[in-house]
């Protein structure tokens, strides 16, 4: 029967749906499921189906009255939109492949195991809510289960080569004006809460525009597989497929190797951002040792993906390394200096900035990083001088936001400082003193989430802080045991272009 098939996914299509009663079996060796059909076990109130962007998913009708739908188990891959099916082989391997039956290309997933019997089926478990390979045929099942769907699979990596998809690039300088959309957060990480708040950003990916993070990606701690997995992650998600991402640097992606000495390997070998030129960054050898809290001032790192800038539709955006040396005469401020005296306010009237390290902290963590004191010292006042609306960082994970602000005094001409630190890595940042600070307009460690920059206008702009999880405690003082503060809730606010005040 034909039914409008849409289980809480954005890919809605017209499916055959093939009920199975009093059964528990969805696929017997040789048999196929393709992105037009949809296998349901009524008994059971379940449903497995070929998603059209290549995910496997078997739903579970939820028992709330009308709860619809919810996914129980999936095969956590997720490609562009096209034709997709799902064979269980003879040898009890289910496979994902793109294409038809008919034109078959590359195998993005399969449960990975291989059994030495020439006939298995695939079924619902009830007891353990999940599917199982099992030898043998549903007439004459066999004692041999060689996969239960709680055994994950394997999913290709890299993706295969002719997996293309699509993304819209830029608007022009100066165009895009009421449809761009910018996305900030930092401090992703590879959690569950890295994969709750890349799940609402997949969900409302048509409202964006351009993902910038503020430093901090994968959190290797020296070992290179962690890059490998942090991708893979990412894979999951066709947000990143779609979406340009843009990249600062942190103090996790340093990754000093302990042999040789060398910094930033992975962090400038697996991305490319647009370069003034080459990376320069001479292996560290320096007294002071470089460790996570306790970085050394100023690192040996110039140009490559440390710093550099990009225009999108109305908006100049300018990446700073908190970690190289920004000192009056240094590369990378001579370098910002010539970034400010090219900016053309009536082309691109919004002037952002992305660091890893704030400015302004109102959390107990880091507060004697010297690169935060540095960053006060001296390039505050070019912000001032220069009119940029607001700087983006995290290092902290929490949210905090200030007012426009200058040097320390709220006040409506200096820039906006934002801390969006909470996009997967563990949330846990006291205040320094229960009450705010003067310049703090909202602060929070207990929600994870990212931030949306819409540029509506040369004059006028929405921040919005949008929530993905929340951890089950509340915030605290760091001097206050056991007293403790509500979340801050949600945060919304225009902005006026300072330029224009």
């Amino acid at each position: 029967r034909n039914v409008d098939f849409n289980p809480r996914t954005p890919h809605r299509f017209l499916a055959t749906t093939i009920e199975k009663e009093d059964s528990t079996i969805f696929l017997t060796s040789g048999e196929t499921l393709n992105s037009h059909t949809v296998l349901s076990l009524p008994l059971y109130d379940v449903t497995l189906r070929q998603q059209s962007d290549g995910n496997l998913v078997l739903y579970k009708l939820n028992e709330k009255p009308g709860g619809g739908s919810k996914s129980a188990w999936s095969a956590k891959v997720v490609y562009p939109n096209g034709e997709y099916f799902t064979t269980l082989q003879g040898d009890g391997n289910l496979v994902i492949r793109a294409g038809t039956i008919e034109q078959p290309k590359a195998v993005i997933w399969s449960s990975n195991k291989v059994g030495p019997e020439d006939d298995y089926f695939l079924s619902y478990n009830p007891k353990e809510k999940g599917m199982l390979i099992q030898s043998g045929t549903p007439e004459n099942p066999g004692s041999k289960i060689i996969w239960k769907s709680k055994d994950g699979g394997h999913k290709a990596t890299p993706p295969p080569p002719e997996m293309k998809g699509s993304f819209i690039t830029a608007p022009p300088p100066g165009e895009g004006e009421g449809y761009t959309k910018l996305v900030f957060m930092g401090d992703l990480s590879q959690t569950k809460r890295t994969r709750d708040t890349m799940a609402v950003l997949q969900k409302h990916r048509a409202r964006y525009a351009a993902i910038i993070l503020a430093g901090d990606l994968a959190y290797p701690d020296k070992d290179p597989r962690k890059w490998d997995s942090w991708f893979d992650l990412m894979d999951d998600y066709s947000v990143t497929f779609d979406l340009p991402l843009q990249i600062a640097p942190g103090n996790h992606d340093i990754d000093r190797h302990a042999e040789n000495g060398e910094i930033y390997v992975a962090y400038e070998n697996r991305f490319l951002m647009p370069q003034v030129q080459p990376p320069v960054k001479p292996p560290y050898f320096g007294e002071q040792s470089i460790e996570m809290y306790n970085i050394p001032w100023p690192l040996d790192y110039e140009y490559g993906n440390a710093y550099y800038s990009f225009i999108y539709g109305p908006s100049y955006n300018i990446v700073l390394s908190s970690y190289s040396d920004f000192a009056p005469g240094s590369i990378q401020y001579d370098w910002l200096l010539k970034e400010f005296e090219s900016v053309d306010r009536t082309l691109t009237p919004w002037l952002l900035v992305t660091m890893h390290c704030p400015m302004y902290n109102t959390f107990a963590l880091h507060t004697k990083d010297i690169q935060i004191k540095k960053a006060r010292e001296i390039l505050e006042p070019l912000f001032i001088k220069n009119k940029v609306n607001v700087v983006f960082a995290g290092h902290i994970h929490a949210y905090m936001r200030t007012p426009p602000v200058i040097n320390g005094t709220v006040d409506v001409t200096g820039p906006m400082n934002i801390i969006i630190g909470d996009g997967g890595r563990k949330a846990f940042a006291p205040f320094q003193q229960e009450e705010p600070e003067e310049w703090v307009a909202v602060r929070d460690s207990t929600y994870y989430g990212y931030g949306t920059f819409d540029l509506i206008n040369q004059t006028h702009a929405k921040w919005e802080w949008i929530h993905t999880a929340q951890e089950d405690v509340y915030n605290y003082v760091i001097s206050k045991d056991g007293e403790e503060l509500p979340p801050a809730g949600v945060d919304e606010t225009y902005v006026v272009n300072q330029y224009f005040l």
